[in-house]
């Protein structure tokens, strides 16, 4: 079966290990992850995102966006919500529209609140906890101990998917992003335990989700690179959403050549063969990049848009977002807002591009 790349008309969902657009044609799905919007406030809402943007991304041969959105901005004040916020997002879903790309809203976090340099999670669900490293254990432990903090993300995503549930530029919805990363005291809670209570977590809010919204994708991340532990969840239209990382800080700094692009195929294939061969169902990469400062970054990253092609894999680049240094980081933009061509020369598709 060949995989065509331009986005169609229809919700997308999936078939086997693919996912299809409504004529049940397979779609790769190849973009970036878009950020400012899961961060910051209204001044920053209202200047980092423009029309102009998803120009590029069609431009590149894009075809769809992971736009990163957070609970703390959806959800300030406990049971209120902002849809203030949410108009922002309903610009970008309005300009992909106009531009032929996808839309996959990512609930994002990382190191959970801004009260340890993070994001995602609100306020009011943490003001408890001391900024130390042991409070933001404890936070994030008593979320998944505490059913109705649960019950409090669950139902923000029911407002969320409730609102764009007839809307089919949105490929899906990724639920929450990285959610073992500093989640758990692998001391006190073995792995297999806690990929089970991420498991229920998943299940909790897909059945939110579905509740108001039958006909998006939905996007879970499997649990840390090792998934021995991983069973089906036997959803429809699921899709399993990795990572992609390898080498980048197993090796950090350290010289990639040629020579390695096995330690990469061999992730890759871990996860293909997991979720594709045994589970029957559909991956895409959430996430994958490299700092450019690192000897053989353009290799890894032609090598890694080598492979998805190969297994016929989609991806989103991290990230698109102007470069604090155009020497080291990952993102697409240079800070006066030109493209990166050193990343960009590895991941524009030709066959996607205006004529």
């Amino acid at each position: 079966m060949s995989a065509q790349t331009i986005t169609d008309h229809g919700f997308l969902g999936t078939s086997g290990g693919w996912i299809v657009d409504s004529t049940g044609q397979p779609v790769l799905l190849r973009g970036g992850d878009f950020r400012g919007y899961h961060f910051g406030d209204q001044g920053l809402w209202k200047t980092s995102h423009s029309e102009h943007d998803y120009q590029n991304f069609r431009s590149w041969g894009f075809n769809v966006v992971r736009l990163l959105i957070s609970w703390s901005k959806i959800e300030p004040k406990k049971g209120v919500y902002d849809d203030r916020y949410l108009a922002y997002v309903d610009r970008d879903i309005q300009w992909a529209r106009k531009n032929g790309v996808y839309i996959v809203l990512d609930m994002h976090q990382w190191n959970w609140n801004a009260k340890w340099g993070g994001n995602g999670a609100p306020d009011w669900a943490v003001i408890q906890y001391p900024a130390t490293k042991q409070g933001q254990l404890m936070a994030v432990m008593n979320f998944w101990q505490n059913t109705s903090l649960r019950v409090s993300f669950v139902n923000m995503w029911k407002h969320v998917a409730q609102r764009y549930a007839n809307e089919s530029t949105i490929a899906g919805y990724d639920i929450l992003n990285e959610p073992w990363v500093q989640m758990f005291d692998d001391s006190v809670i073995s792995e297999p335990k806690q990929w089970a209570i991420i498991e229920n977590f998943y299940e909790e809010a897909i059945h939110g989700i579905r509740s108001v919204d039958s006909n998006h994708i939905i996007f879970v991340e499997p649990y840390k690179p090792d998934f021995s532990t991983l069973h089906p969840l036997n959803v429809s239209n699921l899709v399993w959403s990795p990572h992609f990382y390898p080498y980048v800080y197993d090796y950090y700094g350290k010289p990639y050549s040629q020579y390695n692009v096995s330690i990469l195929e061999k992730y890759l294939k871990g996860y293909y063969d997991k979720f594709v061969v045994e589970f029957k169902q559909p991956i895409w990469i959430g996430e994958f990049g490299i700092d450019m400062w690192v000897i053989g970054s353009g290799s890894w990253v032609s090598d890694s848009v080598q492979l998805f092609a190969k297994y016929q894999v989609g991806w989103a680049w991290w990230a698109y977002w102007k470069s604090d240094d155009p020497t080291t980081d990952m993102y697409l933009l240079a800070q006066d807002g030109s493209p990166r061509w050193l990343i960009l020369q590895f991941l524009v598709h030709p066959s996607l591009t205006p004529s």
